[in-house]
């Protein structure tokens, strides 16, 4: 944070600025970490692995079947507070449709 900023926000703000900082060096903490036990475990591999399997990478996930991606919809709008009525009523509208 830019010195001058601390004059110019209000203590909620600041403590959501310091919340940051620590969650971000607790981050960083956990990476370092992490880094050190993987080069400690490789070193005492008696053969390394294909790289490949060490990079995560994004898998390809497959599409949803429309029912199954309704139900999660459904479930998302419920836990948030939604009225199960109302989505009843909004599931009977669309199905008539």
């Amino acid at each position: 944070m830019p010195p001058g900023r601390f004059w110019q926000i209000t203590p909620r703000e600041l403590r959501a600025e310091l919340d940051g900082a620590r969650r971000r060096a607790d981050l960083e903490m956990d990476r370092l970490t992490y880094l050190a036990w993987q080069t400690a475990n490789l070193t005492r591999a008696a053969k390394l692995p294909e790289l490949r399997s060490l990079l995560g990478g994004a898998t390809k996930s497959q599409a949803q079947e429309p029912e199954a991606l309704a139900l999660s919809i459904d479930q998302f709008f419920l836990a948030f507070g939604g009225d199960p009525e109302a989505l009843k009523k909004a599931r009977e509208g669309a199905a008539s449709s």
